[in-house]
């Protein structure tokens, strides 16, 4: 009979792998205990490291930001385009005005 595989939050994941690296228990009892296999234990900790590795570099920080920044310099170089668009029209409007009242 196949057992059902269970699904894990990354919550638990965490935690199940903080307990592995925390707790004086074998990693066999902590994965006997959770009811996993000690490769599935290892592959989570290989993300974990992983995930930490990343979240340290400061060059990921530097690049989601960038990309950010550089979305809102577009979007203010369009609004900047409107602005002058919108100006050069007022001012036909006002020269027109201008010139029919003489």
């Amino acid at each position: 009979m196949l057992q059902s595989r269970r699904k894990f939050t990354s919550q638990q994941k965490f935690e199940i792998i903080k307990e592995g690296l925390l707790s004086d228990a074998k990693v066999s009892e902590v994965c006997r205990r959770h009811g996993i296999s000690t490769v599935l234990y290892y592959e989570w900790q290989k993300k974990f490291f992983n995930g930490a590795l990343e979240g340290l570099n400061p060059k990921t920080n530097r690049s989601r930001n960038g990309i950010k920044e550089q979305q809102q310099q577009e979007r203010i170089k369009q609004l900047e385009s409107v602005i002058v668009e919108i100006t050069e029209e007022n001012l036909s409007f006002k020269k027109k005005l201008g010139n029919s009242g003489h």
